[in-house]
């Protein structure tokens, strides 16, 4: 759930609640959560137990892991797969190595075990207490038919709002919705107007891969229309010619005669490519690197993140990195990192993620006045005027 992957879908667990109500601030995650109240271990053991559906592949715990403390070393909850043989995997969260007390500001990113990690995404209040929330995520074994989240602890107090698990798509279900797991539509024109390679990349693997698995040719003609109607759009934004719409037209002409999907495969390819190949693929130097770059921003934006940090993490010194990044794509490392926080914000905002404020913090804002003067300086008004005008 942490990393976007296209070939999946996501399933929310149901079980009993006790009431924790949600005030969250979330970074844009795969899923979409729910907005159930969540279920509270109130410092004493207790357990939730809930069944894995068929084909998943991986669990995310979304939680306060944990309010209060243990003694460091001793375990203060487990994570349980169980299958028709028995126990499958166990995860033990031991105090002061696998969780911390979440009213701390340090934000936690590590793995728990092998195929089992943890990192914060955001903020939560409980009990009029702002605290972190932090994500499970872990793989499961083959055979896995339920899964358990046991308290252990007499002092810590664990909350679990959400068990969210990702299984394979869902045929006949749109490769692009929200909840798909892979790049929505919503976020398709932004992608482009950032020039993010990486998930333009991602996106174009969707369209091919829903072209394949279209029921018939016409089905297809459609998908693929859509999808270069809103890559234009985006074009457009970002201060294309409007000559752009003409592509549309040929598009559209061009696909109606097609006669397989190989066809059609090959003339989407080649008009999206029409639309945004020398935005997006100009010639440049050591490209690899900068998509590299691009994945850490897309990751971590909601960080305080550098481009000293960055360039440390692709293994380049900071002055080269940012003479490459901004050759690349064609602004500073900065300018492109708070781009991306709005591009994310708006699509938050589209979509009734949260309030204003809980919306520019989630992001990585870190106050009101900051967020809403560089939205309007990117969108031409404030995010509540974005609201209001959306009707939401």
């Amino acid at each position: 759930m942490l990393d976007v992957d296209s070939g999946a879908v996501y399933e929310i667990a149901k079980y009993p609640r006790s009431g924790v109500l949600r005030d969250l601030h979330l970074r844009p995650l795969a899923a979409e959560l729910s907005r159930d109240p969540g279920w509270e271990s109130g410092g004493k053991p207790g357990t939730v137990a809930v069944a894995v559906p068929s084909g998943a592949k991986t669990a995310s715990l979304v939680g306060i892991f944990a309010l209060g403390a243990d003694r460091k070393g001793s375990v203060g909850a487990s994570i349980v797969v169980l299958g028709s043989a028995g126990e499958l995997r166990r995860e033990n969260l031991v105090a002061g190595r696998h969780y911390r007390d979440a009213s701390g500001t340090e934000l936690l990113e590590f793995e728990l075990a092998p195929d089992c990690r943890l990192a914060t995404v955001g903020c939560a209040l409980l009990g009029g207490t702002r605290v972190r929330l932090d994500v499970i995520e872990l793989q499961l074994p083959a055979g896995a038919e339920r899964l358990v989240f046991q308290a252990s602890s007499d002092s810590a107090n664990f909350v679990v709002f959400d068990i969210v698990f990702e299984v394979a798509a869902v045929a006949g279900r749109c490769p692009f919705h929200t909840g798909s797991g892979g790049v929505s539509l919503a976020e398709l024109g932004g992608i482009v107007r950032m020039r993010d390679r990486v998930r333009f990349g991602q996106a174009m693997d969707q369209l091919i891969a829903a072209l394949d698995k279209s029921p018939d040719l016409e089905e297809a003609r459609s998908e693929a229309l859509t999808f270069l109607a809103i890559v234009t759009a985006g074009m457009l934004e970002a201060g294309g010619d409007r000559s752009l719409h003409r592509v549309q037209l040929e598009a559209a002409r061009r696909f109606d005669q097609v006669t397989s999907t190989a066809d059609l495969k090959q003339s989407a390819k080649e008009m999206v490519d029409k639309v945004v190949g020398s935005w997006l693929y100009s010639e440049e130097i050591q490209p690899q690197i900068i998509d590299r770059a691009l994945s850490l921003v897309d990751r971590n934006y909601a960080k305080e993140i550098t481009d000293d940090y960055v360039a440390g993490k692709v293994g380049m010194s900071t002055s080269h990195f940012r003479y490459l990044f901004k050759q690349s794509v064609g602004q500073p490392f900065h300018k492109y990192l708070v781009a991306t926080r709005l591009e994310k914000a708006r699509m938050m905002l589209e979509q009734g993620q949260g309030s204003v404020s809980e919306i520019g913090v989630s992001v990585g804002f870190s106050s009101l006045a900051t967020f809403s003067r560089a939205f309007a300086q990117r969108f031409g008004m404030s995010p509540s005027d974005f609201k209001k005008v959306r009707g939401l």
